[in-house]
C-alpha cells in the first residue's frame, strides 16, 4: 500500500488580486473568473452519480441546492460559503441544519461541498441525522426505508455496530485491496492524497445502532453523496491555479526589483 500522507493542505484562500492569510506555507486557490476550472470539471459531472440526498445532487449550483433544502425546513447557511482548510480535497461548502420538531425526530445537518471556481457546482454531500433519546427506530424499520428508497444496495458491509450500504458505486480493482468501502467515505477535507485517487464514487449510508438491545436502536445515520474522481479534478485545478498565481507574483516582484531606484553613490 502507498504510503499515506496526510499533509496539510492548510493556508491562504487566494482570489485573483487579492490574499488573506492564514497559517501553513501551502495555498488553498479559488477563482473569482476562470472559466478553465469550469470546463475541466465538466466532463466529471456528467460521470457522476445520479443519486440524491433530500433532493442535492452533484452538479447543482449553489442556489439550486439552497432552493432545494429551504423548503424542507432547513435553515439558511449562517456563514454562507466556507472553505475546508487541508486534505486532498480543498473545497468550499455551506452547512445547514434542521432542527427536531414533532414530525422529524432527528436533528439533520447538511454539508454541501463545491468546487473553487467562480460559478461552483456541487461536488459532494454529507447528511448527519441524531435522532433523539426515546424516539430512536428500530434497526429493522430504518434498512426497510432505506431499501423502499433507493432499492437494494449492491455493497453492504457491517462494523462493529453499523451497517454500511452502498449504491451505484465504483471501487476500482486497485482499491479493492482494502475489503471495505468505509475508509474510502471521506469527506474533502478529510482525503489524503491516495484515498482520492478515484477509489470511490456513488451514494452510502452508515446506520449506528445498539447491538445490546432488543430491536436494535438506531441513535444516528450518515449519508454520503461523494465522487472522488470530481473532488481530485477540483484539487488540480486548485493547484494549477495557485501554480499559476505564485508564477505571477514572482514575475511581478522581479519587474518591482528592476524599477526600484538606486540611492547616489
Amino acid at each position: 500500500m502507498k504510503k499515506r500522507m496526510m499533509g496539510s493542505f492548510a493556508g491562504v484562500l487566494i482570489a485573483l488580486g487579492a490574499a488573506s492569510s492564514a497559517s501553513g506555507s501551502d495555498r488553498t486557490v479559488v477563482a473569482t473568473d476562470n472559466k478553465d476550472w469550469q470546463n475541466a470539471l465538466v466532463p466529471h459531472f456528467q460521470q457522476a452519480p445520479q443519486h440524491d440526498i433530500l433532493g442535492l445532487k452533484i452538479g447543482m449550483t449553489v442556489q439550486e441546492a439552497y432552493d432545494v433544502l429551504a423548503p424542507q425546513g432547513f435553515q439558511k447557511p449562517r456563514y454562507g460559503l466556507e472553505r475546508t482548510d487541508r486534505g486532498r480535497g480543498a473545497a468550499r461548502f455551506f452547512k445547514s441544519e434542521r432542527p427536531r420538531n414533532d414530525s422529524r425526530p432527528a436533528y439533520e445537518r447538511v454539508t454541501v461541498y463545491v468546487d473553487g471556481s467562480s460559478a461552483p457546482r456541487i461536488i459532494a454531500v454529507y447528511r448527519d441525522s441524531q435522532y433523539r433519546r426515546g424516539a430512536y427506530p428500530a434497526f429493522n424499520s430504518v434498512i426497510g426505508a432505506l431499501r423502499t428508497r433507493f432499492g437494494a444496495a449492491p455493497i453492504e458491509q457491517r462494523r462493529h455496530n453499523a451497517v454500511l450500504m452502498s449504491w451505484d458505486s465504483g471501487l476500482p480493482a486497485k482499491c479493492r485491496s482494502e475489503k471495505t468501502t468505509f475508509r474510502y467515505l471521506r469527506m474533502p477535507q478529510d482525503m489524503s492524497w491516495w484515498e482520492a485517487e478515484n477509489c470511490y464514487y456513488g451514494m452510502a449510508v452508515e446506520v449506528e445502532y445498539d447491538t445490546n438491545t432488543p430491536g436494535r436502536p438506531v441513535d444516528t445515520t450518515r449519508s454520503y453523496l461523494v465522487d472522488s474522481r470530481l473532488i481530485q479534478a477540483n484539487w488540480e485545478q486548485s493547484q494549477a491555479l495557485a501554480r499559476e498565481v505564485t508564477t505571477r507574483r514572482a514575475r511581478e516582484a522581479r519587474e518591482q526589483l528592476d524599477q526600484n531606484p538606486v540611492a547616489e553613490f
